[in-house]
């Protein structure tokens, strides 16, 4: 099932997803290690373990997404925005992401989704003023994925979280 890419990407993003939480204001509503309730209502998200994250990570956001089919460190973009915004954006993050450039490096296509995240959250926002809480919080993991994007494939600064 693993492979080093999916290894390296579900670190860095556990890195930004907590344990277990309930806020009312969060859309994903009851959440754990970022697998929500809301976005997969036959999971008891209260009771994830390490196993389970990670083959949950890996069959509804690594492979629908088409993370598994990009080069280091482009599918860590895909996979992060599909975790966060769904397989479906981050599908329509990486196309936009592609029809902006000419052969793209990795690099460049991973950086510009990282742009359009950025754009995609100021208007959630805009849309829903409460989400502004979470503002800062998004910011700060998109910084720390251009760190990743712009950090040798041998040596992706991804400290492990611990999990259950």
């Amino acid at each position: 099932m693993e492979n080093q890419n999916f290894k390296n990407s579900l670190a860095f993003t556990l890195k930004w997803e907590g344990g277990y939480s309930n806020d009312s204001q969060d859309p994903g509503k009851e959440t754990n290690f970022g697998i929500s309730k809301a976005a997969n209502p036959d999971i008891d998200v209260k009771t994830l373990d390490k196993q389970k994250t990670s083959e949950l990570y890996w069959n509804r956001y690594w492979m629908p997404s088409g993370a598994y089919y990009h080069p280091w460190p482009l599918c860590a973009a895909v996979f992060d925005a599909a975790v966060h915004h769904g397989p479906a954006t981050a599908i329509k993050l990486l196309n936009t992401a592609l029809q902006l450039f000419s052969k793209p490096s990795p690099e460049t296509a991973a950086s510009k989704i990282c742009d359009l995240r950025l754009d995609l959250f100021k208007s959630i926002i805009e849309r829903k003023p409460t989400m502004r809480k979470y503002y800062r919080g998004w910011k700060n993991r998109i910084a720390d994925l251009r760190v990743l994007i712009n950090t040798p494939v041998e040596n992706p600064i991804v400290k492990k979280k611990k999990i259950g």
